[in-house]
């Protein structure tokens, strides 16, 4: 099957929410400090309790309501197209001002989602839609692409494992939040 990638314009987020981005948790990847994080930590891969569905849009965060109104960097987002059928897409932002996740660095680009149909993941998509944010953030300049991912989301942190290295863990990042219990994780890939 012959995949492609498009850009699209704001009139077409909703039709990217199509997309369903949700995925199981059966299991976690566990943040275990070595010496109190001193030589550094371990994963320890745990099931859950409960098994849940989890990444689901939200009213107040969903493609149609973006980009956010306090952000001013340049924003693009692409659809992954197989033979008519819509099976995936990435949102990917430069220079932003207005996240709080990213690190105010010009050079730095964030991968703000990446979504595959859930009949059509594990077939190569999100490789393809990841490595075409990556070359369109390279293309405008940025030397490095910023991803931030769960714990509870295992198969994510196996698939950015394979294309990024993880340069940070915020164990206390959602401390405030109903996902509390959950760590960060920051990936990064080199663009240069």
């Amino acid at each position: 099957m012959t995949i492609s990638i498009r850009q699209i314009d704001p009139g077409e987020y909703g039709t990217y929410g199509q997309v369903d981005p949700s995925y199981a948790v059966a299991s976690i990847l566990k943040v275990v400090p070595i010496d109190g994080g001193l030589r550094g930590v371990r994963f320890v891969e745990e099931s859950v309790a409960a098994p849940y569905r989890k990444g689901a849009d939200s009213l107040d965060d969903a493609p149609t309501t973006w980009p956010p109104p306090t952000e001013s960097g340049e924003f693009a987002v692409f659809l992954a197209d197989e033979e008519g059928r819509l099976v995936g897409g990435a949102a990917v932002i430069v220079d932003p001002s207005g996240a709080f996740l990213f690190e105010r660095r010009k050079a730095l680009a964030g991968l703000w989602d990446l979504r595959v149909a859930p009949d059509r993941r594990r077939n190569g998509i999100g490789s393809r839609l990841l490595l075409h944010a990556a070359e369109w953030a390279r293309s405008r300049g940025c030397t490095q692409l910023r991803i931030e991912s769960q714990n509870v989301n295992v198969a994510g942190c196996r698939f950015y494992a394979r294309y990024c290295t993880l340069g940070g863990i915020e164990r206390y990042a959602y401390a405030a939040t109903d996902a509390s219990d959950e760590v960060m994780l920051l990936w990064y890939r080199d663009l240069r």
